[in-house]
């Protein structure tokens, strides 16, 4: 789980000369590419040396594997979708309340949130940390909820009627578990357009994408949700199925276990 261990296991590998045992890196949660930055060029370089050693890397979603095939100095071929799993272990519709609901705190942009649903005769809740949301002015339409345990925030969704995701436009995949969470009760969501939304949410289907830090984008989208009772619970079922049919936990172990038993049976890839 992570690259930095993968990379101190590598790094070890290489300096006994051990071609230790094969090697499945999960859990990839990397920064953006700063090539102008010494400091993130010595850690690719410790990366991409520690890489040699890695012989599949899971990613969730399509994208990742494409962005972080240079930064590993590994083919994509490498790198395998298993799509994350909800936290709820019994998925099921619950009938909706009636407000909005954006909650997280990895990569969220509240700051076009906010502007977005301003003066919106609707009422909205958010549930972050105590950081993510706060150097923010709060529209009068937004309860603000910080540093709450599970078991609120799980009762505060299902007061809601969807959910949206706010995201910055960054190079990681981010806001899948809050998007499962909707999906697990029925809700629709109205999530950025990103690496980490585009492989969950299906456009019109299971909730609708914005653009990235775009406050018309995400405004229209959210008027949507709110006039359209009809398109909201055909989406929420959509989603709810979708949930029980590809992101419960059975479902993403059985995944995740299929590409280490290919891995195990497979020879070790070459050293170059």
């Amino acid at each position: 789980m992570g690259h930095k261990v993968a990379v101190i296991y590598g790094l070890l590998c290489r300096l006994f000369n051990s071609k230790g045992p094969r090697q499945v890196l999960s859990g990839v949660f990397m920064a953006d590419p700063n090539p102008m930055s010494r400091r993130w060029r010595r850690r690719n370089l410790a990366l991409r040396n520690a890489s040699k050693w890695i012989d599949a890397v899971i990613v969730n979603s399509q994208k990742e594997r494409r962005i972080y095939s240079p930064q590993f100095g590994l083919p994509e071929e490498r790198f395998h979708l298993v799509p994350f799993h909800t936290n709820n272990l019994n998925p099921h519709y619950e009938a909706p309340g009636f407000a909005g609901l954006a909650a997280g705190r990895a990569e969220r942009d509240y700051e076009t949130f906010f502007e977005a649903i301003r003066g919106l005769d609707y009422p909205f809740i958010v549930v972050s940390d105590n950081a993510t949301a706060a150097p923010y002015e709060l529209p009068t339409n937004v309860k603000h909820y910080r540093e709450i345990p599970r078991a609120q925030y799980y009762k505060l969704l299902r007061q809601a009627s969807f959910v949206i995701v706010p995201l910055l436009d960054v190079q990681r995949s981010a806001g899948q578990v809050v998007i499962l969470d909707a999906y697990a009760i029925g809700r629709p969501v109205v999530a950025t357009r990103t690496v980490g939304t585009v492989d969950y949410v299906t456009e019109g289907e299971t909730g609708l994408l914005c653009d990235p830090q775009s406050i018309d984008s995400l405004r229209t989208q959210i008027l949507h949700m709110i006039e359209n009772e009809d398109a909201r619970q055909r989406m929420g079922q959509q989603a709810l199925a979708r949930v029980i049919r590809d992101h419960t936990f059975k479902v993403y172990v059985r995944k995740k276990l299929k590409v280490i038993r290919s891995v195990a049976s497979g020879a070790k890839p070459a050293f170059t």
